[in-house]
């Protein structure tokens, strides 16, 4: 709803609030803060985000460089925003008129200065590189030459990361 009063109030605030996540360094615990809220932004007030096509192009840009840049946690949680509110059926439609756009966080854009990286590139490096931290529950486990995979634990990153892509694609799609 780009004439709405969310969709005013984020053109005239997001872009400041994303040159700062834009520019932090990628280590700092505020950015994961700052990407939860626009997740949940996303699902509850879409028109902040994407009710004008520059702040939707902007935001787009923003959280796909922050997840090229980062580690796992936080680029997943860049990916997360972004998949949340491609779900948004007026933002999904924005999407689809945008080529370019919908491009962009297709594939990415290899070429410029700082390399960005697709949601399906994203994805599918945290699901082969995905590993639990969880190295107490390692230790406790005996190392056997032939084991079971029904006795591995599940790598939730790798998981949450195959749920990120399967959502992208249901809301990329016609």
């Amino acid at each position: 709803q780009a004439n709405s009063p969310a969709a005013f109030l984020g053109k005239k605030c997001l872009p400041c609030l994303l040159q700062i996540i834009h520019s932090c360094p990628s280590s700092q615990m505020e950015i994961q803060t700052i990407l939860q809220s626009i997740s949940q932004i996303a699902s509850t007030c879409p028109s902040l985000l994407a009710g004008d096509v520059l702040t939707f192009t902007t935001v787009c840009q923003v959280l796909l460089a922050v997840a090229s840049r980062t580690e796992d946690e936080m680029r997943l949680a860049a990916v997360e925003a972004l998949v949340t509110l491609f779900m948004v059926p007026d933002v999904k439609a924005i999407l689809h008129a945008n080529s370019t756009l919908l491009n962009l966080c297709i594939g990415g854009d290899e070429g410029q200065a700082q390399s960005i990286k697709g949601v399906i590139q994203l994805c599918a490096e945290a699901m082969v590189n995905g590993v639990d931290d969880d190295v107490d529950a390692w230790e406790q486990n005996k190392v056997a030459l032939q084991e079971d995979a029904s006795h591995w634990e599940y790598d939730d990153r790798a998981i949450f990361a195959q749920e990120l892509m399967d959502k992208f694609i249901q809301s990329i799609s016609v």
